[in-house]
């Protein structure tokens, strides 16, 4: 029996891909964590900031994401960059953002 190579899990010989199930639904999985945590942060942000309305994400790295955003009064194009909520989450890494 061979197994996935990306986790090691025992693998049948007809899986697509060559990859376990897990696995072959991972990237799907990360969407919808990432098309959650951008819906998170649009609901917070709304709620407690005032004077900036987030636009488009345009930028994701390892602590966060990046927003265009406008600022109300101006209609200056300014980006806003906000920890992750699942990193946010734990107070030093919070406090090192």
């Amino acid at each position: 029996m061979t197994t996935c190579p990306a986790c090691g899990a025992p693998l049948a010989a007809d899986a697509p891909a060559g990859l376990c199930p897990a696995c072959l639904l991972a990237p799907t999985k990360e969407a919808e964590g990432r098309a959650a945590a951008e819906a998170a942060i649009r609901a917070a942000f709304a709620a407690h900031v005032g004077g900036l309305a987030l636009g488009a994400c345009i930028g994701r790295g390892g602590s966060g994401l990046v927003f265009r955003a406008r600022e109300g009064a101006s209609e200056r194009e300014v980006a806003v960059k906000v920890l992750d909520p699942a990193l946010a989450r734990e107070p030093a890494f919070a406090e090192r953002f």
